[in-house]
């Protein structure tokens, strides 16, 4: 079992979109790094997508996550 602070999720994502739009370049998720599945929907308005290295992690980011799969 894992405890993620929500608004510390929130607000680590936040940071990241302003740099990604400030660089002018995309950000995806690596499900390798972090797979929480129930926390996508708290960070996915930030991601441009998710990195999946295999079939599962494909089929993770295609059902929970929603966006571009890389």
């Amino acid at each position: 079992m894992f405890v993620i602070s929500i608004a510390a999720l929130k607000r680590n994502t936040a940071i990241l979109r302003e740099v990604k739009e400030a660089a002018g370049c995309h950000l995806v998720l690596a499900l390798k790094g972090f797979s929480c599945w129930k926390a996508f929907p708290h960070i996915a308005g930030d991601l441009d997508g998710c990195c999946a290295s295999g079939l599962w992690e494909a089929l993770l980011a295609r059902d929970h996550f929603g966006k571009h799969v890389v």
